[in-house]
């Protein structure tokens, strides 16, 4: 069943101006969702017992309105061509929404803005499919890929290192502080932490990064290679990116860039992710971001990946650097229309990990 997912998730590459990217999750469709979730649930669109498609929807506890709760996550919304506009959408809809959303009161998906053929599902119910839930655009994720080119200097004021063991309680605390006033970022304490460290493959505590001032933990981050769970391929080059390419090929030889992979080949992505700075400062942020972009420089990385939503101040962080910002809706769900109204939930600043999107 893993190789068929992969298959079909494959099928569908996105088209960037005439350069083909595939986002990928080789070898296993289902090692992300087991470290995200703490019980993902597919449901499988099948005609004439040949699966067709699938729909992923992963519970975990997370902070809303400052208070832990189980949250459902709806993802991995795939289907083969030949299996479109044939509401398997709908015909699953009890299956995936009635059986499957337990305890959480709501949920959320993440839609690439611009894809009008799911973005039509947004607030789309139907008297005769009662389980899909209401829903509607609450905000906008903002993906940054920051190029990695010449070396940057490292902000004034600030000492960023490796964390350590003996850190583990300081960036915690920073964590907890974040996380609790975002809504959908996960539970997080000390065991919870310590947990992640041994399950997250080719990670540790040498993965967080902590910026101090005088000696004062105030900032922390953790760079992942996630690659052994999900990768960015380029199928071909078109438009403007055939001359893109031309040019960091031709800045390797200067050591500038590093030379972009070969047509069937993969991007090098470092993820940013477990981001927290106390009173939510830039400044230290972009110390961060700085360090992390400099070892991957070092390391012959592409892009370094860093997001939250669109509008929060420390996305300014990324000034300065080469960046392409990639945009998606976020879509608040909820079996009860009465949480979609303004204020029944604070939507102001949605937590958006893209390591484990």
């Amino acid at each position: 069943m893993n190789a068929r997912m992969l298959e079909i998730l494959n099928e569908s590459p996105m088209d960037a101006g005439g350069t083909l990217i595939s986002f990928e999750r080789n070898p296993d469709i289902f090692a992300l969702p087991d470290l995200k979730y703490d019980d993902p649930v597919y449901t499988g669109f099948f005609r004439n017992n040949e699966l067709m498609g699938f729909m992923l929807v992963g519970f975990y506890k997370a902070y809303v309105n400052g208070k832990p709760e189980t949250v459902c996550h709806t993802s991995h919304f795939h289907v083969k061509k030949e299996g479109r506009q044939k509401g398997f959408y709908y015909r699953a809809s009890r299956l995936m929404f009635s059986e499957s959303v337990r305890d959480a009161r709501i949920g959320y998906s993440l839609m690439m803005a611009g894809n009008t053929s799911v973005e039509s599902f947004i607030g789309r119910r139907h008297e005769r499919y009662p389980d899909i839930p209401f829903s509607r655009v609450i905000h906008q994720g903002d993906a940054r890929n920051i190029v990695v080119t010449l070396k940057k200097r490292e902000p004034a004021g600030f000492t960023v290192r490796s964390a350590t063991e003996a850190d583990v309680d300081a960036i915690v605390d920073l964590l907890q502080k974040e996380f609790t006033g975002r809504l959908f970022a996960p539970y997080v304490d000390r065991e919870v932490f310590v947990k992640n460290l041994s399950r997250r493959p080719d990670f540790g505590i040498g993965n967080y990064y902590v910026a101090e001032v005088h000696k004062r933990i105030v900032g922390v981050c953790a760079a992942w290679d996630c690659s052994s769970l999900k990768q960015l391929r380029i199928l071909r080059y078109g438009g403007r990116m055939r001359w893109v390419k031309r040019l960091f090929d031709l800045l390797s030889l200067f050591h500038i860039a590093p030379r972009l992979p070969q047509e069937g080949g993969m991007f090098r992505e470092m993820y940013v992710t477990d981001c927290a700075v106390e009173q939510r400062d830039p400044a230290i942020m972009r110390a961060l971001l700085v360090r992390v972009y400099n070892d991957c420089k070092d390391r012959d990385y592409h892009m370094v990946v860093f997001g939250s939503c669109s509008g929060d101040p420390i996305l300014n962080a990324v000034r300065g650097f080469v960046n392409v910002s990639l945009k998606s809706n976020l879509v608040l769900g909820s079996k009860d229309s009465s949480l979609l109204e303004n204020g029944a939930i604070d939507t102001s600043l949605p937590y958006i990990d893209c390591a484990l999107l």
